[in-house]
Parts: structure tokens; C-alpha cells; sequence
């Protein structure tokens, strides 16, 4: 899941990853019951700590989830990760005071690769 700030990234992914995966990146808008069946369907889903990433942990679903540095306390991983499925965590390298605004930038993308292909399995 994300906004249109990502979909270049979104994009770059899914580029690297179909000659070994089939990553669908939805535009789509559906509803609440139709987009949980997506996600419970999927292999992996990759987004943000939002609510998304919970519906797929619900459903059993792998995830692959983002969250900001630890120096946002209230949105540590360990408060709010998935619970009750297969889950990698990527987060920042350095903390929020290192030019907060591109602290997520700082994932890597080989990373974000390497991870949803072993998840996919």
C-alpha cells in the first residue's frame, strides 16, 4: 500500500521482481470487504505501519512493513507490528533528527527486494 509519493518506488519493485514473482501494484479503489480479500489472497503484502499491514496479519498473510525510527516512540515497531502472521520490519538507518524528511529513503531498495522474495518463498 501507499500514496502517490511511492509509486515510483512501488514501481521500481514490482520492475526487479516480476521475472521471479507476479507483484501486482493496485490503483484500484474497492472496498473495505473486497480490498480484505485482496490482501488475504496475496503472498505478501507490502506497506506502511497502517492499517492495511493489520488486515493482512489478520488474514495470515506475510508482511513486509515500514516504520519510522525508533526515536518516534509512539510508533516503535514493538508497540504496533503485525501480529499473528510471517512479518519482516524495515526501518530508517539513523534516527528522525537526520533530515527527518528523507529518513525513509534511507531503506534500501535491494533490501526491500531481497526481503519480499524471501517472503514470497
Amino acid at each position: 500500500t501507499g500514496g502517490p509519493e511511492e509509486k515510483h518506488m512501488l514501481m521500481l519493485m514490482r520492475d526487479r521482481i516480476n521475472s521471479r514473482h507476479n507483484l501486482e501494484v493496485m490503483e484500484e479503489e474497492l472496498s473495505l470487504r473486497d480490498f480484505t480479500a485482496v490482501l488475504a489472497g496475496a503472498s505478501v503484502v507490502v506497506s506502511g505501519s497502517t492499517g492495511p499491514m493489520h488486515l493482512a496479519a489478520a488474514a495470515g498473510t506475510k508482511t513486509l512493513s515500514f516504520f519510522p525510527p525508533d526515536t518516534i516512540t509512539p510508533m516503535r515497531a514493538q508497540r504496533w507490528m503485525p501480529l499473528g502472521n510471517r512479518s519482516v520490519i524495515l526501518k530508517p538507518k539513523y534516527g528522525i533528527e537526520d533530515e527527518k524528511e528523507k529518513a525513509m529513503d534511507s531503506i534500501d531498495l535491494e533490501m526491500i527486494v531481497e526481503n519480499i522474495e524471501e517472503l514470497a518463498g
